[in-house]
């Protein structure tokens, strides 16, 4: 997913699986660690400074994804 460096963005999270590994949505670069409700939308603002790739997971980081900032 890529996003502009220095804005606010909103990210908009599906969760469909009901397992535990799902429950949240993890951003170690920005200490972020929002649960997920099952079936629901959840949007989560973030905004990175700095351009380069951060990851995204689940707790469990068995789920994953990069945010590349530009």
């Amino acid at each position: 997913i890529q996003i502009p460096a220095g804005q606010p963005v909103v990210l908009r999270f599906k969760r469909e699986d009901a397992s535990p590994c799902a429950a949240q949505v993890v951003i170690e670069a920005l200490g972020l660690n929002t649960d997920l409700r099952l079936n629901e939308d959840t949007d989560v603002q973030v905004q990175f400074d700095a351009p380069g790739e951060y990851e995204f997971t689940c707790q469990m980081k068995m789920y994953r994804g990069t945010l590349v900032v530009s």
